[in-house]
């Protein structure tokens, strides 16, 4: 048995984003995102669409008001700022909430494109549009709307105020939560990935809150800061490892850390090839488990520190009323 998002995927050629909790793309030339809801037992969906130089709003709650009272799995709704929104109730069977999410996707558009509804540009109306997620908030925008949008953000984050040295405090301030729990694991006798993920975000979060930004120089400062506090981290482990040793012989711990430098250097103890492997592998983890996030802090100085993705792009021709879609769709 499929799961129902899958199936969904099938039927309509949409793309499954998110571990396969969301089902997102163009289907009869309407955008639609389909977003798991747990809570609710249910499944969100979203079409955008609207009817140039009329006000639908009107209609389009009447219209998904009614369809919920002729079908029991639609579980509420409404209509706002071009967004018609349905929940669509999960059955224990997985095949049933495909199908009804299937004859949802064919009822919706069906009824808006004989209603002569387009999914136009939330901005400017134009038609040759893409679905974007925008930090988080979907919308529909043509190529021009989008690359001004970037502009704009652009600009403004470059006339917000910003802080260099306080930014620096910041991520070093914010990092030390990352060196903690390095230190803590490496106790335990282990080096996990999630150290320095927590390192590079602590250094990004502590930048953003004391430079008050987070751009380029934000992005090197935060990056290089974790990478230092990767090798304080380091070097108070192998202090309190030095002192697990000579404290029976009277020394005290910050004793032990200020002879870490000497201990490494002395090719007789032979420490630094000891501890030289833990520290490349917490690197190495750092590098896995940061990646993505480093990457996707760079791919968002584009957009004005605003991270965006494309989740479709329109292709073909608007829909149109009388192409063909089932005439027995609830009118309102």
């Amino acid at each position: 048995m499929k799961h129902e998002l899958v199936q969904a995927r099938d039927a309509t050629g949409m793309q499954l984003r998110g571990q396969n909790s969301m089902l997102c793309g163009y289907y009869r030339g309407f955008a639609i995102v389909t977003n798991l809801n747990s809570k609710a037992r249910c499944y969100d969906v979203v079409v955008w669409a609207g009817r140039p130089g009329a006000d639908m709003t009107a209609e389009a709650n009447q219209w998904i008001a009614g369809y919920a009272a002729q079908h029991p799995v639609c579980i509420g709704g409404g209509y706002s700022g071009q967004a018609l929104t349905a929940q669509i109730a999960m059955d224990k069977k997985r095949d049933v909430t495909a199908q009804s999410l299937i004859a949802y996707y064919n009822d919706v558009t069906g009824w808006l494109a004989a209603n002569g509804m387009v999914s136009g540009c939330g901005s400017c109306g134009a038609q040759d549009t893409a679905l974007y997620d925008i930090g988080g908030r979907i919308a529909v925008l043509c190529p021009r709307c989008m690359e001004q949008m970037a502009q704009s953000a652009k600009e403004n984050q470059k006339a917000a105020p910003g802080n260099l040295p306080a930014g620096i405090v910041g991520a070093v301030l914010f990092s030390l939560a990352g060196v903690a729990l390095w230190v803590v694991v490496n106790r335990l006798g282990y080096v996990a990935a999630i150290c320095g993920l927590v390192l590079m975000v602590c250094a990004f979060k502590g930048y953003e809150i004391f430079g008050k930004k987070i751009d380029m120089p934000g992005i090197i400062v935060s990056v290089v800061v974790a990478l230092l506090m990767g090798l304080v981290s380091q070097y108070i482990c192998i202090g309190l490892d030095a002192y697990e040793v000579f404290s029976e012989y009277g020394i005290g711990m910050m004793e032990c850390m200020r002879a870490v430098p000497a201990l490494l250097a002395d090719p007789e103890m032979g420490l630094l090839g000891a501890y030289l492997p833990d520290l490349l592998m917490g690197y190495a983890f750092m590098a896995i488990g940061s990646f993505s996030f480093v990457r996707n802090a760079i791919a968002a100085q584009k957009h004005g520190g605003v991270l965006v993705e494309k989740l479709a792009q329109r292709t073909g021709l608007p829909a149109e009323a009388g192409n063909g879609y089932n005439s027995n769709i609830y009118q309102g």
